[in-house]
């Protein structure tokens, strides 16, 4: 089992961060209000862990709510809090890996959405957190995320993508993608 350690996190650096932020500007609309119903059914604390660009956090905290949120990608978020800073929002957030994950606070409501939690594919390390989780979680509390299934693969492997986001009138990200063929159920795109 590969153990990955702080200085080893080699994925949503500054470029990587800024294409996610620029494909994902806004939480889908969907998505949000589904969270956004558990949101308003608790009283106390909500934690989002990997929170990345704060596209579910943010809109959340403007409403009101008590929550807080974490990543292990110091450019996610850096780009969370200039975007928080735009809106007069002061969001309660940190850097740290899912895994890391010691804060023993509790909370009514943790939630990760977009198949966040798919990006753990150590089942051992998945299972941990789940523990951890429970524990984190007031008497009441909910735990809510999103997983993939094997209808959202990726249907053609061995293949070359390329998309485009543009930053401005004159600059733009291309981001190209390798998708591998599926094994051991993990979906691994280069």
């Amino acid at each position: 089992m590969k153990i990955i350690k702080k200085n080893e996190f080699k994925t949503y650096l500054s470029l990587c961060s800024e294409y996610y932020d620029l494909d994902k500007p806004k939480a889908p609309k969907q998505a949000l209000d589904f969270y956004m119903q558990f949101a308003k059914q608790v009283k106390g604390h909500i934690l989002e862990p990997m929170c990345g660009t704060g596209s579910f956090l943010l809109p959340i905290l403007k409403e009101g709510f008590s929550i807080k949120g974490f990543d292990a990608s110091s450019q996610m978020l850096l780009i969370l809090n200039r975007k928080a800073k735009e809106q007069g929002l002061s969001p309660n957030v940190w850097k740290q890996f899912l895994e890391a994950s010691d804060e023993m606070e509790s909370y009514d409501l943790i939630f990760i959405p977009l198949g966040s939690f798919g990006l753990i594919i150590e089942e051992k390390a998945a299972e941990d957190y789940l523990k951890k989780v429970y524990l984190q979680l007031n008497q009441n509390g909910k735990f809510v995320f999103e997983v993939e299934t094997f209808s959202s693969a990726f249907e053609e492997s061995n293949s070359w993508k390329v998309d485009v986001r543009h930053r401005n009138e004159h600059d733009y990200i291309t981001l190209s993608t390798f998708q591998l063929a599926m094994e051991g159920n993990i979906s691994t795109t280069l």
